[in-house]
């Protein structure tokens, strides 16, 4: 945390006073001459024996029960802030240094830099504790407010040097802070005169014109100018000085010119005190994003937009004192990003646009095989990128091997804010010769944006020794008996022979036999089938993620319903709209990270979508929003009921959308 530093925990020194031993009286038996001399020597030894292991378990009890208490002093949270920047000479505003800790007792003031360009005309200090249970086990926090009523004497920027304090042998510093100072007054538009941040935060509520000072989204990017095809991470963080209930997303920017992929996704807000233009604020990571620019040119993103409710004062009527709460819209500062093209010279002919970072490789699962034995051969390009748009180079032509399509296996997740992965073509192949078979050399050429040069991979070739394979042969042999006809080259004629009967109808009028003669031509005719659809999935990444649309949120909404018992609202709701998104951007084809409500609604729209399945999405989706950051909870019905909902909505979905 910014402008504090960590303490070190207090070491314990042990003291023991005079060690007494014991009398001990008993023991039977003869002594001889010597008997009562060793006797009390041995008593004494007893003693001093005793006493030492007594005294080592009085100080492990000791150690056992006062580490926690010197663990828990550990953290020391140090923070200087100013409620106001910008002041005019007639004008008052405070600083205040914040000191919170589990064990801050008989600590000092603050030793405050010299003010030459301000007058100190009053000072107070207030002190809070705060309680928190973990696990059935209590722990406190103490936090103590040292605060400056401040008035500037002149004109100008003026920096206030870092406040310092010493604390038990260490020593903290605080962030210098900025402040502007102008003619006249200007606390009309800035808020309550003299009033301490703390008290503004947490006390009363605030008008409505102090809001857009004290709730704010920032967007922050790594870098303002990349090349086409390289990693522009965005991070959007919710920085507040007020008490905020009901916040959900309004509108997610479209990023219209960029691949986008989603990296983080908050949720469940965690936040923590950050010095923000000299003023001390509580900030929270919303979502963090990987642009990845697709044309050139200045693009300027669109804004992240949240609803929250705000309780603020209307008026100066005692009867105002608690407020109301109103609704406020918030959104996140402009970004602009400057997309350059990628170099024209000494492009080489391999390059298929892929820009980052990569490592190519060609591996075979063995260098020996028989003729008709089949060879599994993996063409792996990985690194940090793009993975999803990256092209893996297809195989040279081969001579004297079969080559069938290949399986492709895609992986990638952040490491570091960067997207990092790999994507493998995995080919099967069955040489048809004995011999030394060779696969040639590979290469794989891609932009790298940090040297701003081309980088091109090549291989080694591959040589297969082929050894001649095991060739079954069938042979049918006709093996017929003939049976010897000895004194009955003419037979005798049965009169009495009733009659003769037919054993059995043509097999060529039998139903069951016909039907079983076209049974190969149906199994050909479905494995045909199934392999076409298997490259297709392999092949297509539309049709794989569409046939896989409906499984994947049926999978996802049993998550939701895992939930529903563990009472965890912000992970369910989380669920159900991961579940709802995963399957539209499936069915559309859109990455989900980029798929607005707008979007949504006019690509449903366009896929001739009834209004009504569309209308019931967005009523889900917003209940999701909604539900995240709601403070009441709903209960365990109302949880399978979104449920319900949400499954009815997947099934509405799958009959209504169309493929585009």
């Amino acid at each position: 945390m910014r402008g504090g530093s960590i303490g070190t925990g207090r070491s314990v020194a042990w003291r023991t006073g005079d060690e007494r031993g014991g009398r001990i009286e008993g023991g039977r038996g003869k002594m001889g001459k010597n008997g009562s001399r060793n006797m009390r020597n041995m008593r004494l030894r007893r003693v001093e024996k005793c006493s030492s292991a007594l005294l080592m378990l009085i100080a492990l009890i000791g150690v056992v029960v006062l580490i926690p208490c010197s663990a828990g002093a550990e953290e020391l949270t140090f923070l200087a802030s100013v409620d106001r920047t910008r002041v005019g000479l007639d004008d008052l505003f405070t600083l205040t240094v914040s000191i919170s800790g589990t064990d801050v007792g008989g600590i000092g003031e603050p030793a405050l830099p010299s003010l030459e360009e301000f007058e100190i005309l009053g000072r107070n200090s207030s002190t809070s504790t705060q309680f928190s249970f973990v696990n059935g086990r209590m722990s406190s926090s103490k936090t103590i407010d040292f605060i400056y009523t401040l008035r500037a004497t002149e004109v100008g920027t003026h920096t206030i040097a870092p406040v310092e304090l010493e604390f038990r042998g260490e020593a903290y510093r605080s962030d210098p802070m900025t402040i502007e100072v102008v003619e006249g007054s200007i606390a009309g538009g800035g808020g309550q005169r003299g009033t301490p941040p703390s008290r503004r935060q947490y006390g009363a509520p605030m008008t409505a014109t102090d809001i857009g000072d004290n709730l704010l989204i920032r967007a922050t990017v790594d870098r303002r100018r990349a090349y086409v095809g390289e990693q522009i991470t965005i991070a959007y963080a919710l920085a507040a000085r007020v008490p905020l209930t009901n916040l959900r997303y309004a509108q997610i920017p479209s990023y219209s010119g960029f691949w986008a992929e989603e990296l983080y996704n908050a949720e469940e807000l965690k936040f923590e005190q950050q010095i923000i233009d000299g003023k001390r604020y509580d900030v929270a990571l919303l979502k963090r994003i990987a642009l990845f620019p697709s044309a050139v040119g200045e693009f300027t993103l669109d804004p992240l937009q949240m609803h929250c409710d705000v309780r603020i004062r209307t008026g100066d009527s005692f009867f105002d004192i608690w407020g109301r709460t109103e609704t406020f819209t918030i959104e996140s500062n402009p970004v602009t990003i400057r997309v350059d093209p990628l170099p024209s010279e000494n492009v080489p002919p391999e390059f298929a646009g892929s820009v980052g970072q990569f490592m190519f490789t060609v591996t075979t699962d063995k260098d020996r095989a028989k003729v008709g034995e089949a060879v599994n051969l993996d063409v792996k390009v990985s690194g940090s990128g793009n993975i999803k748009t990256l092209r893996v180079p297809e195989l040279p032509p081969l001579t004297g091997i079969e080559q069938y399509e290949p399986e492709v296996e895609e992986t990638s997740r952040e490491v570091g804010g960067v997207l990092q992965g790999a994507k493998t073509n995995r080919y099967v192949l069955v040489p048809k010769r004995e011999g030394s078979l060779e696969i040639g050399a590979m290469r794989f050429a891609y932009f790298d944006p940090g040297a701003e040069s081309y980088r091109l991979l090549t291989t080694d070739p591959i040589v297969l020794d082929v050894q001649p394979g095991e060739v079954l042969l069938s042979s049918r042999t006709d093996m017929r008996s003939g049976v010897a006809m000895v004194g009955a080259d003419i037979r005798h004629i049965k009169p009495d022979l009733p009659h003769l009967s037919r054993q059995g109808e043509d097999l060529y009028r039998n139903g069951a036999f016909i039907a079983l003669q076209f049974l190969p031509l149906i199994a050909l005719a479905l494995g045909i089938a199934f392999r076409r659809h298997q490259d297709r999935m392999s092949q297509d990444l539309a049709y794989a993620r569409l046939r896989r649309a409906h499984r994947l949120a049926q999978r996802r909404l049993k998550r939701a319903r895992a939930l529903v018992a563990s009472g965890d609202v912000e992970e369910f709701h989380g669920a159900v709209s991961k579940a709802l998104l995963g399957y539209v951007s499936d069915r559309l084809n859109r990455s989900a990270a980029g798929l607005t409500s707008t979007q949504l609604v006019d690509e449903l729209r366009d896929r001739s979508t009834p209004e009504g399945t569309v209308s019931r999405l967005i009523e889900i989706l917003a209940e999701c929003d909604y539900g995240r950051f709601a403070p009441s909870r709903p209960s365990s019905e109302e949880m399978e009921a979104t449920i319900a909902r949400a499954e009815e909505a997947i099934v509405m979905m799958e009959r209504g959308i169309r493929r585009g």
